[in-house]
């Protein structure tokens, strides 16, 4: 019960820097928000990492706690992949208004 725990404070950690992007994209230091984004895959990485590590121990054991530990890992490709974009779009729209 603990991993499971531990997985999903780890995925505070994902949302927490997928956040700290967005308020940087929202402040024009879409830089500063990519390095986040990196940031937040690396620690995806861990997480996922983790969670298939213990995939054998949930077997026949599925509980709604361990379902939910599964959610947010799979759910930060997603998570990543929009505040990316935004950040894309944000940076080409700033681009665009600067050059007329």
């Amino acid at each position: 019960m603990e991993q499971e725990f531990e997985l999903i404070a780890g995925c505070e950690g994902v949302r927490n820097e997928i956040r700290e992007a967005d308020r940087l994209t929202q402040s024009g230091a879409y830089d500063g928000a990519e390095d986040a984004l990196k940031r937040a895959e690396e620690l995806k990485r861990e997480l996922h990492a983790l969670q298939t590590s213990l995939i054998g121990e949930w077997e026949g054991s599925m509980t709604p706690l361990v379902a939910h530990a599964m959610d947010h890992v799979f759910s930060f490709d997603l998570e990543i992949g929009a505040a990316r974009r935004f950040n894309e779009l944000a940076r080409r729209i700033d681009r665009l208004e600067r050059n007329g």
